[in-house]
């Protein structure tokens, strides 16, 4: 709608659609997508969907996952650590189990905001992290310099400047990249790297335009949430990190 010519190459999806029309998995191929991506939180349907909230949610990954095996497509799976980590080897091991020894697999943290303040009780601490399989600790990203480190190892390399996290950091203009922005089904604009909650709101497409929306990067006074940000990670974690923590 925006003037693509197609579809990016990934599409991240919770599977429920695919489920139930899984002849799309070939209409999104034909259209460019080369590979999915599936989200894990349990190993079996009651953990799954009690970590989602929506019940069938489990039945609806592992179904639309099939569908894209049987279509030959790439699937890339991520699975989300939390106490006890053995749930982190259960879901690997079912991927293993249903969809070969060869499966791609990532591991992801919950962030501390939104819904996952309610997981905080559930962070892995250093030591849970080294009980963890190699083959798995390995697998957690380190895209744009996160991974899996405790809070204090990630506080000391923000302050000491060894880490090259976000936007500004990157060097990228205003703290924020004006080209790449999250449009969400209401129409509210918001910057790419940052929450969908109204301190980081930048406008509403319908009603203020793309614009004034993308001016309020440039401007001097930007959303509170962007604001912050522009302080810049290094001080914020010598602020507001805990070089102590081990979670």
């Amino acid at each position: 709608d925006l003037g693509n010519d197609g579809w990016g190459r990934a599409l991240p999806t919770n599977g429920r659609r695919l489920a139930r029309e899984p002849d799309l998995v070939q209409e999104l191929a034909a259209a460019g997508v080369q590979w999915f991506q599936f989200t894990l939180g349990g190993a079996d349907s009651y953990t799954h969907d009690a970590f989602t909230r929506r019940s069938g949610s489990f039945e609806d990954v592992m179904a639309a996952a099939r569908a894209v095996r049987d279509a030959r497509i790439h699937i890339d799976w991520a699975y989300i650590a939390y106490r006890p980590l053995s749930e982190v080897a259960r879901m690997s091991e079912l991927t293993h189990r249903e969809f070969g020894p060869d499966v791609a697999e990532s591991v992801f943290l919950a962030k501390p905001q939104g819904q996952g303040w309610n997981m905080e009780h559930l962070r892995p601490t250093e030591a849970d992290l080294r009980a963890l399989p190699d083959h798995l600790r390995d697998h957690f990203p380190t895209w744009f310099g996160a991974g899996c480190d405790t809070e204090g190892e990630l506080v000391s390399a923000l302050r000491e400047g060894r880490r090259a996290v976000g936007c500004i950091e990157r060097d990228t203009p205003s703290g924020c990249d004006p080209n790449c922005l999250v449009l969400c089904r209401n129409g509210g604009l918001y910057p790419l790297c940052h929450e969908r909650t109204p301190d980081y709101v930048l406008g509403n497409l319908l009603q203020d335009g793309l614009e004034n929306a993308v001016g309020r990067l440039r401007e001097d006074d930007p959303p509170k949430g962007v604001a912050v940000r522009r302080r810049g990670l290094a001080e914020l974690a010598a602020e507001y990190g805990d070089p102590e923590s081990d979670k």
